[in-house]
């Protein structure tokens, strides 16, 4: 209620986490399933960790090798993320993705 009453006064209403495990949409979801609706949760008002590293990544045109998830590659569109030369490297919690063979690319 509190963010729906803030939202009609006209405030701007933004959920933050760091998590670097989980999409953004799949946040919605979960926010969504547990009764916060449209009106509470607007679309693209979540920001994770990875939508901000997004914003930099594209800011400075920057080609990551993505340790991440793969779920959170939703989060990482018009990033160049398919490069074989990338000039840096985007981590996350992401047991399935950080291992030596990855690193030594």
């Amino acid at each position: 209620d509190a963010c729906c009453r803030l939202q009609s006064l006209g405030v701007p209403v933004k959920y933050l986490t760091n998590t670097s495990k989980t999409s953004s949409s799949a946040l919605l979801k979960q926010l969504r399933d547990i009764g916060f609706d449209k009106h509470a949760v607007p679309d693209g008002s979540i920001m994770t960790s990875t939508t901000a590293a997004r914003s930099m990544l594209i800011r400075h045109k920057l080609r990551p090798l993505c340790l991440v998830e793969d779920v959170l590659m939703d989060d990482l569109t018009d990033v160049q993320t398919d490069s074989s030369d990338p000039n840096c490297v985007l981590v996350g919690l992401a047991p399935n993705a950080f291992r030596y063979d990855r690193l030594n690319e």
